[in-house]
């Protein structure tokens, strides 16, 4: 599955691309700090240092917005994540989850956006309608390669699950570098465990 950016009719102006990403920009802070449910387009736009008019020409509405920002970057993020927790998974060792940490470590504001999407997308309809097919394709997928039952997809996805809640703490508390190695070393040696 792949993240869907609809076709544009007509060129855009390298203007009106640079306030699309001051948009999605300020929409990824404002998710960070109100929180997806309290986002609004006029706190985005003043954070874009856009007009109000101009976000509104831009969106409708937040749930617009928010699903703008789920297709054209946060969806990335979260596929980029999750792929790299089942080739954990999959062939631990110490590159593989070396990879995944390394991924964590310097997560961006925008990782922890989309784990924010990711946890609330339910409560928006027009936002959940474009979360599901992530959630439908890499959690609850069935492939030649792995079944929904299989260890390793299992294992996949608890490693996702607490690599979404070890980001979501770094950027709330900060990150803790001792931790993190020991955090590390114990996930290898468990995944190394059949």
């Amino acid at each position: 599955v792949k993240c869907y950016m609809p076709r544009s009719q007509r060129t855009r102006s390298a203007r009106a691309i640079a306030n699309d990403q001051a948009i999605r920009d300020a929409a990824v802070f404002e998710v960070l700090r109100v929180g997806v449910d309290h986002v609004s387009l006029r706190d985005v736009g003043h954070q874009a240092g856009l007009t109000h008019g101009a976000t509104y020409a831009r969106y409708e509405d937040v749930d617009e917005l928010l699903v703008d920002l789920w297709n054209s970057v946060l969806c990335a993020r979260a596929i980029a994540m999750f792929e790299l927790c089942l080739r954990a998974a999959e062939e631990p060792n110490t590159s593989s989850v070396g990879a995944l940490f390394d991924f964590m470590r310097y997560a961006s504001p925008a990782d922890v956006a989309a784990i924010h999407l990711l946890l609330t997308a339910r409560r928006i309809p027009t936002l959940h309608e474009e979360v599901e097919p992530f959630i439908h394709h890499h959690l609850e997928r069935e492939s030649n390669k792995f079944s929904n039952e299989s260890p390793t997809f299992t294992r996949g996805k608890t490693v996702f699950a607490m690599m979404m809640i070890q980001i979501f703490a770094d950027e709330r508390f900060g990150p803790d570098r001792v931790y993190h190695a020991v955090l590390e070393k114990l996930l290898l040696e468990t995944l190394e465990t059949d």
